[in-house]
């Protein structure tokens, strides 16, 4: 997988699947496009004809010939045994982002009432291979930019403690198993404070470091050093209200979403990076 870590000669801290599919990423996929076709197919009754196409799945196969494939009609055998082999070895030929084309415009065959649930399947694949491509409005879309990855990624060069909560909260984030959005965004907020440990040589809770410490040592606009102690004090207080992101469950608590706990990750990593940019 062709990401910036790669790039660079190191192993990625978030295992993000842009501008690349992996095996796993394209056989759902597949499963997706087969089990739909496959529902199409009228078996032979006696054993000794061909089986065929019937209902929307013929319809289907023809536009894909004819439209995405930009091939002849009398090039489709009309025989599903012999079309849906084909149409695999392309498939899983296709390049990353004729991945997307051709998912894209699978989709755009199917009638309205029944597009939103193939959207949502194809969407559950997305986000259980940590794609960066979503479905937005019928339509693949980026959902998770270079720059935010880059920024997770730069986290490398704070200290050991913060990187190390970092890595954590994106394995959380990204496990493909059992992601844990909640402890995700816990470690997010420890590796905040284990930077303002750091910078600020104490051992106390970040909440407690805020209110006697108005960041002198950061070389920015005053204006702008207020408005980031004021975006920490508040994130902090986010994860440490009854919600209990940082604590035991409770009986209050709500359930942290992939893009919360993502967003919660991104804007800390990038954070810390400008922080450490501007130490006088």
């Amino acid at each position: 997988m062709d990401n910036f870590s790669r790039r660079i000669g190191l192993t990625a801290t978030v295992p993000i699947q842009k501008e690349s599919i992996d095996d796993a990423l394209r056989n759902g996929g597949w499963t997706i496009v087969y089990e739909f076709l496959r529902d199409g197919v009228e078996p032979s009754l006696t054993g000794y004809e061909a089986p065929r196409w019937y209902g929307k799945a013929g319809q289907f196969i023809r536009s894909i010939w004819i439209n995405f494939f930009k091939l002849s009609a009398d090039s489709i055998s009309w025989n599903p045994d012999k079309d849906i082999p084909y149409l695999r070895k392309e498939f899983f030929g296709f390049k990353w982002n004729k991945f997307y084309d051709f998912i894209e415009y699978f989709v755009s065959l199917e009638d309205d009432y029944n597009r939103k649930q193939l959207i949502k399947s194809f969407n559950k694949i997305f986000a259980q291979e940590n794609s960066a491509y979503r479905f937005v409005n019928e339509k693949i879309i980026e959902k998770i930019s270079q720059n935010e990855i880059e920024s997770v990624e730069a986290t490398q060069h704070l200290p050991s403690k913060s990187f190390e909560h970092i890595k954590k909260s994106s394995q959380f984030l990204f496990d493909r198993e059992t992601p844990d959005y909640r402890n995700s965004v816990k470690e997010s907020i420890s590796a905040l404070e284990a930077f303002m440990r750091e910078a600020t040589k104490s051992d106390k809770h970040l909440g407690d470091i805020l209110r006697v410490n108005n960041l002198d040592w950061i070389n920015a606009h005053p204006a702008l050093k207020i408005a980031i102690k004021d975006f920490m004090t508040k994130i902090y207080g986010y994860s440490s209200d009854e919600s209990g992101i940082r604590h035991s469950l409770k009986d209050k608590h709500r359930d942290i979403t992939k893009e919360e706990a993502w967003f919660i990750l991104v804007t800390v990593s990038a954070l810390m990076n400008y922080i450490q940019s501007c130490v006088k």
